[in-house]
């Protein structure tokens, strides 16, 4: 497709990133796939299918999410379970009521972001005591907006551990084996997984950095529930047909209907651009998902110039992974190239009026 190709080499001619992976899709069909640029702007050599992307806060959705399904799915949690029952930190006033469910849809009340990682020296990072510092600092954060939708990586470090302290294992370990697998994933593992650090495959992030690129995560040994997944869109296309196979009641292959249906269950007061279960939703104006994912589209955004879209109706979706913080996290082109693309696809592929 001359015209999506030609908009990606512009994209990359005007630095909004040096690559790109680009799949779109309608269910298991794969309606378009390319890939584009180099690994960074000065290192030409060109990404292919199996270079990883840093997909950043995609980890909350495509493992947090999912993982606290399958713990609600073996009757091991549930939704509405409030935070006092797992850490002493929530049994105080100020803290008490909420739930999983509201910490999955960014609705605690925790600020949205802190710099925990310029606590701990650098050659600390990785190490126990530096994710222990991080994780004493997000129970121990305040309160601020309860009730209010603010989007919050603190809450999802928190339900990252959660999953740990209810599972008695890594994070990582309890992805792997509860997701990765039965979906045959080869590709997506946290870059803390030292066997998978693939310099050769990892795209490099800001300042050509190659390794996830939030400081918390990569202080916390780039395993948290915040960040530090490394996937492909194929990977990622995978996972979001799982999503989209149990919402539908067809061919699934770990999660039951009824357990997909109650974790993207939409709030009494739900509008469009809220969190459905921890996944996004597009505005009705101004979106970087396009003007024409509506409905019962469920999206997210990563700080690192990836994002997924996918219509639970219809099945169609797109899958767009960038390193557009290389070498500059302050770039923010992605933004206006973002709505452009989606804008395009919708238009080529979506059969839509528009």
């Amino acid at each position: 497709m001359k015209e999506i190709d030609g908009l990606f080499y512009k994209a990359i001619e005007d630095m909004v990133f040096p690559s790109a992976s680009l799949l779109v899709f309608e269910k298991e069909k794969i309606l378009y796939q390319n890939i584009y640029g180099s690994f960074t702007y000065e290192d030409k050599r060109p990404v292919d299918k199996e270079s990883l992307y840093d997909i950043a806060s995609l980890t909350k959705p495509l493992v947090v999410s999912l993982l606290l399904a399958f713990l609600y799915q073996m009757d091991e949690i549930d939704l509405e379970d409030e935070l006092g029952f797992y850490f002493k930190e929530y049994k105080k006033p100020e803290k008490l009521g909420i739930t999983i469910r509201e910490m999955l849809n960014h609705r605690s009340g925790l600020p949205s972001y802190r710099e925990y990682f310029k606590e701990i020296p650098e050659d600390r990072w990785g190490l126990p005591i530096a994710r222990d510092v991080i994780i004493r600092n997000v129970l121990n954060e305040n309160i601020e907006n309860r009730g209010k939708t603010v989007y919050s990586d603190i809450d999802f470090i928190i339900l990252g551990y959660l999953i740990e302290i209810v599972t008695t294992t890594c994070l990582r370990e309890f992805f792997i084996e509860s997701i990765a697998k039965p979906l045959a994933l080869r590709s997506s593992d946290f870059c803390g997984n030292q066997q998978f650090r693939k310099e050769d495959r990892m795209v490099p992030v800001s300042e050509n950095y190659i390794g996830v690129d939030d400081e918390n995560s990569r202080a916390m040994g780039g395993i948290a529930g915040h960040s530090g997944l490394f996937s492909t869109v194929d990977e990622v296309h995978k996972i979001l047909l799982e999503v989209f196979n149990s919402y539908n009641n067809k061919d699934f292959r770990i999660f039951k209907p009824p357990v997909m249906r109650e974790v993207l269950k939409k709030s009494n007061d739900f509008q469009s651009g809220l969190f459905r279960g921890g996944f996004d939703t597009p505005l009705l104006e101004g979106s970087q998902y396009g003007d024409y994912f509506l409905g019962e589209t469920i999206a997210h955004l990563g700080f690192t110039g990836t994002s997924f879209a996918i219509d639970l109706n219809s099945g169609f979706g797109i899958i767009l992974f960038t390193n557009r913080v290389c070498p500059d996290r302050t770039n923010m082109k992605i933004r206006e190239f973002r709505r452009l693309i989606h804008n395009t696809l919708c238009q080529i592929f979506y059969h839509i009026e528009g």
